[in-house]
């Protein structure tokens, strides 16, 4: 028996998957080229493959993992993007900004059902709090100490009791554009405006927070609306990730596999 990151219990523990299992079923896609497997970019190994291969390790224990599917991962595949539609975005289409301006429109949470608004943010929680405790089994940790021994202990409560999170603002960016929706990133945590953003983007939907006292954009623009977690409409294709990621997948990068022969200009458009 192994002790389970959660409870910290001595139980037997289920392989947990880093990204749902749920989610990896959406990436694949139908095109000229015949159905396609998603394309995993490690930018660390400078590699591109096409793989259906799920990141997945023993960490939690049965209940723990249930847990996680009824608070969480359920409600959010309920809003995510898929080939039958985008029920969060057709949400917020419907509803007006509480603050809009050339580049962004804003939405206090108070515009959906209160459920899907706790399950989003338990989601995005317990993913970032898996890649705290991730054993990537690498040299260069992707996230890092993301939040740092202090944080993830109150992650960790939050999670398994729901004890009340402070001084943690949250942005669930919401793919305006359908094209670019098949796409997601494990979290990763970068210092900017003099606090660490923690960021992850999956199925059209981009979860973006800060921990801590500190200033930063993010903190304010929650304050300015009322709430530690608001919603936004972008344009994912004109963002600087999105970008990123495509110049990643066509810069140098080993590709490898059958990805190497395909066209990456004509399925990027796809």
């Amino acid at each position: 028996m192994l002790t389970c990151a959660l409870c910290q219990c001595e139980r037997d523990l289920i392989k947990s998957h880093l990204i749902p299992a749920s989610a990896y079923f959406h990436l694949r896609r139908d095109t000229n080229y015949g159905v396609q497997q998603s394309v995993r970019i490690n930018k660390y190994e400078k590699t591109a493959i096409q793989t259906d291969r799920q990141i997945q390790q023993p960490l939690l224990c049965i209940d723990c993992e249930n847990l996680f599917s009824k608070y969480g991962e359920r409600i959010v595949g309920q809003l995510w993007s898929t080939s039958e539609g985008f029920p969060l975005y057709e949400m917020l289409k419907q509803r007006k900004p509480t603050v809009q301006n050339s580049s962004i429109a804003a939405f206090n949470t108070d515009v959906i059902d209160p459920a899907y608004v706790d399950g989003l943010f338990y989601f995005a929680i317990s993913i970032f709090w898996r890649a705290e405790v991730w054993d990537w089994q690498r040299a260069k940790n992707p996230y890092g100490t993301g939040l740092g021994s202090r944080y993830e202990s109150e992650f960790r409560k939050y999670l398994q009791y729901k004890f009340p999170l402070n001084n943690v603002y949250m942005c669930v960016d919401v793919n305006s554009n359908r094209d670019s929706c098949g796409i997601f990133s494990f979290p990763s945590c970068d210092r900017l405006e003099g606090s660490w953003y923690h960021s992850f983007c999956m199925l059209g939907l981009r979860f973006v927070m800060v921990v801590g006292g500190g200033k930063s954009k993010l903190k304010s623009a929650c304050e300015v609306i009322g709430s530690n977690m608001y919603f936004s409409l972008t344009d994912f294709r004109e963002s600087v990730a999105f970008r990123g990621i495509v110049s990643s997948a066509r810069g140098d990068v080993d590709r490898r596999g059958k990805f190497s022969s395909l066209d990456l200009d004509s399925l990027v458009g796809k």
